[in-house]
């Protein structure tokens, strides 16, 4: 990857999370979201690895109930107008994620139009916590050579079907950071080689 093709991916970062913080300012969110409890801006956004129009947030609540978590949404959905919004129950039933916790999956219009992806979590103190420290742990094996392999591989991958579903940023974060992965082409075949 050419000096120029680095410095565009990481200008298309800058640009996404200064929309991430324009959204945020626009709808009210963080303001909203500190109603009930204390909100941290978490994944590619913290990381300053984003490619595409998605965002973490976790919301560290004194009570993970979920009537508040309900009210939440309703607030958020008042507030932003979404064109799809989704609640799942991480906590009380058999997680299909690795975080205990109450969900929000707010989509404010089609990726192709500028739409954002917004997930908030809801959840305890120590999940939160555990949660923050596996994205610090993710900072620190960052510098200009694996930001760079990041980027690149992401800013593919994140366009590919399977992308959320059987391949995550968290592979892309792995394959780089743990295995030396710098290439798309390397990054499949860590993957077992299948691309479909």
């Amino acid at each position: 990857m050419t000096a120029g093709e680095t410095e565009a991916l990481i200008e298309q970062d800058r640009a996404l999370r200064a929309d991430a913080d324009a959204l945020l300012a626009r709808h009210g969110i963080l303001g909203i979201l500190q109603e009930f409890g204390r909100p941290h801006i978490s994944g590619s956004y913290a990381l300053q690895l984003m490619t595409w129009r998605d965002l973490d947030i976790y919301l560290e609540m004194p009570e993970v109930r979920v009537d508040r978590f309900l009210e939440l949404g309703r607030r958020l959905a008042a507030s932003i107008g979404p064109r799809k919004a989704s609640f799942t129950d991480h906590l009380h039933f058999p997680a299909t994620e690795n975080v205990p916790g109450l969900y929000w999956g707010i989509h404010t219009d089609i990726l192709s139009r500028g739409g954002w992806k917004i997930d908030v979590w809801g959840v305890a103190a120590d999940t939160c916590a555990q949660r923050l420290r596996h994205t610090e742990s993710i900072a620190t094996g960052l510098n200009a050579e694996t930001r760079a392999a990041i980027l690149s591989i992401k800013n593919e991958v994140c366009r590919h079907p399977r992308y959320r579903d059987t391949v995550t940023s968290q592979h892309v974060y792995d394959a780089v950071l743990s295995s030396g992965v710098q290439t798309l082409d390397e990054f499949w075949q860590h993957m077992g080689g299948r691309r479909d």
